[in-house]
């Protein structure tokens, strides 16, 4: 068999293992394969036996009739202690509210897997979420597509470069530190990875680039693109200029990702980020933009927010406006740049001061 079967099994085991009773509901016809094609019968009757992952159990099919079904496991489940059984119900939805199979379903296991998620497990242990993301794209793939994956894996015709290179990081967390280092950059060029990694970036945080993008090119870009994001998401009036060429993610799920990138930069690698932030901000201008330090969001992104934010608490506590100072002040005094500059941290205190002096 394949890794995924084998992985399929052993879940369904355990739930037949917890609860002797499992409705398996499979409404797009997901699975028909693993159970028309990979489980072995034992037996020609209405209720056949078959091994799961080891332990026996009886194997009792929908075939057009629920209450059939129901009539056929009835022996088995009305017994003191019911013999494992499991009712697989290709092309049904669950009916939550008036099923034939209510009293099954919560005194055993109702199961209702999906093939994309269920699968996303088995297929990280040969490919990067990039590629999981590619095959996973088109919505007719199947059962027997993913099958195919895993071999193809297996006989390395697809196997990614990035997993071997990065050791084993994948998504968001190889994204990350390729912007940190450029430690291998050299072994991705060597290996012809670069076209992997772009198709990384596009999958996970929606950022496309040409083929023929370089690394330094990539990289570049990238730092833009997920700082801008992040400050422009931030941000509650409208952006500067200078930051409208920069793409927009397109999705809620790819800005999610966006500011997770951000964040573990800020957190992880301290040192690479500033470095990263100072150069898109001074590329982009952004010291000298025209923007109202009160839209600023609740993240500093760039160093020239600080700054700003400095100065604006310093004229409200010159006009008087203490409690509005304390505020702002204690939402910035702990912050990324803040923390990591030992000028400023007397200044903000010094701000917090006179403002609860006043």
């Amino acid at each position: 068999m394949h890794p995924f079967h084998d992985y399929l099994a052993q879940h369904l085991e355990q739930r037949v293992r917890k609860r002797s009773i499992v409705v398996f509901y499979d409404p797009r016809n997901e699975f028909r394969p693993f159970f028309e094609q990979e489980l072995a019968v034992e037996d020609a009757d209405p209720l056949p036996r078959t091994t799961i992952a080891g332990r026996s159990v009886f194997l009792a099919r929908h075939r057009g009739s629920l209450f059939a079904l129901r009539v056929a496991v009835e022996p088995i489940v009305s017994a003191h202690k019911p013999e494992p059984v499991v009712l697989y119900l290709p092309g049904v939805q669950r009916d939550r509210a008036g099923s034939v199979r209510m009293e099954l379903e919560m005194g055993g296991d109702c199961y209702e897997p999906q093939l994309r998620r269920l699968v996303q497990n088995v297929l990280r242990q040969r490919f990067t979420d990039g590629q999981i993301d590619e095959m996973l794209r088109p919505a007719s793939v199947t059962y027997d597509d993913i099958v195919s994956f895993l071999e193809q894996g297996s006989a390395g015709k697809v196997a990614s470069v990035l997993h071997t290179l990065f050791g084993g990081v994948q998504g968001e967390q190889l994204i990350i530190t390729w912007l940190a280092s450029k430690e291998k950059d050299a072994a991705i060029a060597e290996k012809a990875a670069i076209p992997e990694l772009l198709k990384l970036l596009d999958a996970r945080v929606g950022l496309k680039l040409p083929g023929d993008t370089s690394l330094d090119d990539a990289r570049n870009k990238t730092a833009r693109y997920v700082l801008v994001n992040e400050f422009r998401d931030d941000l509650s009036c409208d952006p500067p200029q200078s930051i409208g060429m920069v793409p927009t993610a397109e999705t809620k799920e790819q800005l999610a990702r966006v500011r997770d990138v951000a964040q573990s930069l800020r957190s992880r690698h301290p040192d690479a980020y500033i470095a990263l932030a100072d150069q898109v901000e001074q590329n982009l201008g952004l010291a000298g933009a025209n923007l109202d330090p009160v839209y600023l969001g609740a993240v500093d992104t760039f160093r020239f927010e600080e700054d700003r934010l400095l100065q604006h608490a310093a004229r409200l506590v010159a006009k008087k406006r203490y409690p509005t100072a304390l505020d702002v002040v204690g939402g910035r005094e702990h912050g990324f740049w803040v923390d990591r500059d030992v000028r400023r941290q007397p200044q903000w205190e010094a701000c917090r001061l006179m403002a609860e002096l006043g």
